[in-house]
């Protein structure tokens, strides 16, 4: 008998050990379950970002275009400035050079306005001169008859 409930007792042992494994095995496919949801999220996680950096790169390369662009425009524009400034010194030398021009006109029409009236004293002058010599040679003249 006390190998029949030996028997007994081992079939209960092994009863509880296969409890206990069934227990585990319960324990261990929830735990999968768990690192299979936490995967997926992990894949969707992944995705989202791959579908992030792609976003990432078109934005990337639209701003770079647009950077071109933008870079081109500025050299057009500083070429343009550049032009203006060149424009702007010659027209500051130009007026320079009108002043100056201006200033000597001014100061040869006063030259001529002084040759003009020193001419015009000496034109006065001879006549008189020529006036009082021809007076003088008539008087003499008239005083020897």
């Amino acid at each position: 008998m006390e190998r029949i409930m030996t028997r007994k007792a081992t079939a209960r042992l092994e009863e509880a050990k296969l409890q206990q494994t069934l227990v585990e095995l319960k324990k261990y496919k929830d735990l999968c379950g768990d690192l299979q949801r936490e995967q997926d999220d992990n894949e969707k996680e992944v995705l989202n970002i791959l579908n992030n950096n792609s976003k990432l790169k078109s934005e990337m390369a639209e701003l770079h275009c647009q950077l071109v662009n933008i870079t081109e425009e500025r050299d057009k524009l500083q070429h343009i400035v550049d032009q203006f400034d060149r424009c702007s010194d010659e027209f500051d030398t130009t007026l320079k050079h009108n002043a100056e021009l201006k200033c000597r006109l001014s100061e040869a029409q006063d030259t001529i306005i002084r040759m003009e009236s020193t001419s015009q004293r000496l034109q006065t002058e001879q006549t008189n001169a020529l006036f009082e010599e021809l007076l003088g040679a008539k008087h003499g003249r008239e005083e020897s008859t």
